[in-house]
Order: structure tokens, then sequence, then C-alpha cells
């Protein structure tokens, strides 16, 4: 067993071991000459009892218990002191009085048929088809075949009515056509500036410069009740074809419009529209007073 002495004359600390003890040695630093000593001998330390050594331990104590300071406190105390109260389930209210649920469910799918009914067609039905009749027109002197009831100052696709010009007409909505009929006062048979030809190449010129009509189709020449006239078939911005007649006669200068968004050209009512319409105002010879 390895153990620690120092020198008798220096002190320098050594190393020595028990089966060495009493013989010379040699200092490394002063060279001094002298035998090992003898290990040390080790302190006995007597064992403890088992009682000592294992103490019981101490018995538990109660906890101590907080007194509140504050409503808060007790109220905290008190949810995590006391058991839980089981909470008692709130009974439904009772139904309002007057109609029952049963009643609304109806009404709501009511609705939900009627409406699925209008999208798929049902609506459709509801609306109301064509009736040809004879529309006359005593303030504006002329008379026509319509399919629908005909109301006063209806807007014209493709026209902004001047000061003075009045309109008659309506709109087939299970067909999705209009039929109009625009009429603008013009001075008499020779106090006019222009001749009728001057007259409905402006109108028709008119027509070319409106942003809303997007193309003129067709252009010809007519006569309506022995008066003159231009027939001009053109798609206008919602993207229908509409098919106008321009005619002149002795008090106006009238502007006959049909047509519609699904229209397509050839169409049957607007030609049976355009076909019917006639002057019934006294005819004056044309390009005479």
């Amino acid at each position: 067993m390895a153990f620690q002495f120092n020198c008798p004359t220096c002190g320098t600390a050594m190393i020595g071991s028990a089966d060495r003890v009493g013989r010379d040695v040699r200092c490394p630093n002063c060279q001094a000459v002298f035998p090992s000593p003898e290990p040390p001998l080790l302190e006995t330390v007597e064992p403890l009892p088992i009682d000592d050594r294992y103490p019981e331990p101490d018995p538990p104590r109660e906890p101590r218990r907080r007194e509140p300071r504050d409503d808060y406190d007790r109220e905290y105390d008190r949810d995590y002191d006391e058991e839980p109260r089981p909470r008692r389930r709130r009974r439904p209210p009772p139904p309002p009085p007057g109609r029952g649920p049963l009643f609304w469910i109806v009404i709501i799918f009511g609705v939900l048929f009627l409406g699925t009914c209008a999208c798929c067609g049902g609506g459709f039905l509801l609306i109301p088809g064509e009736k040809w009749h004879k529309h006359q027109s005593a303030e504006g002197s002329f008379a026509v075949d319509v399919p629908m009831p005909v109301k006063k100052d209806m807007p014209i696709p493709g026209v902004k009515l001047e000061p003075g010009q009045r309109a008659e007409g309506g709109i087939l909505w299970k067909r999705g056509e209009v039929y109009l009929i625009s009429y603008m006062p013009i001075p008499p048979v020779g106090q006019r500036a222009m001749t009728e030809q001057a007259l409905l190449d402006e109108a028709v010129n008119d027509m070319r410069k409106d942003r809303a009509i997007k193309r003129i189709v067709r252009d010809e020449r007519v006569t309506v009740s022995g008066y003159p006239g231009r027939e001009v078939e053109y798609l206008y911005e919602d993207g229908g074809t509409y098919v106008g007649r321009i005619v002149i006669s002795n008090r106006y200068l009238y502007l006959v419009v049909a047509g519609g968004r699904f229209v397509s050209p050839g169409n049957a009512n607007v030609r049976k529209f355009l076909d019917s319409f006639e002057v019934t105002g006294a005819k004056v010879q044309f390009g005479r007073p």
C-alpha cells in the first residue's frame, strides 16, 4: 500500500510503500539519505447503531389551513376544498305559442319548391304569353299589331329620345322581345329645310355613330303607307338583333323598332310587327304641301 511522507531534512513530499519500510531512501531534492518511515496509522471509526443510521420518519402533519382574506379567497377555497356538486340540466324552454315548427318547415320547403320551379322553367309558365291585337295611337296617328299590352314613354334600344319625342311599346317577357314605336314632330311638307331622303340619311347616320350599336347589318329603302322610309337591321350592345323602320309622314318622323337579346335574324314576330305598322293620319301627296 502506498503512502506519503516528508523528507526530514528539506521537507520534500515523497511516496513510499509498506514493503520498503526501514530501507534507506534518498531525497530527490537535497540528496539526503534516511530510512523509510512506517505508514501512518488509519483512524478507526466505530459504526453507528442501526437506530441512528436509519432514523424513523416524522409523523405526517396535517396541512395548515389558510384563513381566507376576502370573498375571492373564500370562493377559491370552496372550489378546491369542497367536493364538486353535480350540475342540474336545464329544461329546454317551451315552444312559443302560435304555429308549430311543422308549419314553418312546410313553408320553407314550399318556398324552395317554387324557387326551383322558377329556375327550372316553372316560373316560365307563369309569364303571360303573346296575345296579338291591334294598337291604335290617336296621339301618334299610327296603328300596329302588338303581342303584349302597350305602355307610353318606353326606352328604345340604340336610340336616345330627343326633346318632344314620344315612345309607345312594351316587352314580351316570355320571349325576351322588345316592340317600340317612337314619333317626333317635324315641320310640315313644304316648310322643311331638308328633303325626306336627307332626313332619312341623317337618322341612319346618327344610328351608325351610336356606340351602343355594334354593327349595322342591313340598310334598305322602304315605303310605308305611301311615305318614304328606311329599314335598318343592327346588332345592339346586349348581343341581340334589332330591326328598325324610319318613316317620315306629314307630321312625324317615326322609328319602329323590334328585337331583343335572344332574337335571331328573320324572327317571325319581328317581321309581323314591322309589316303591320301604318300611318293613320290624313295623307298628303309626297313632295307637296
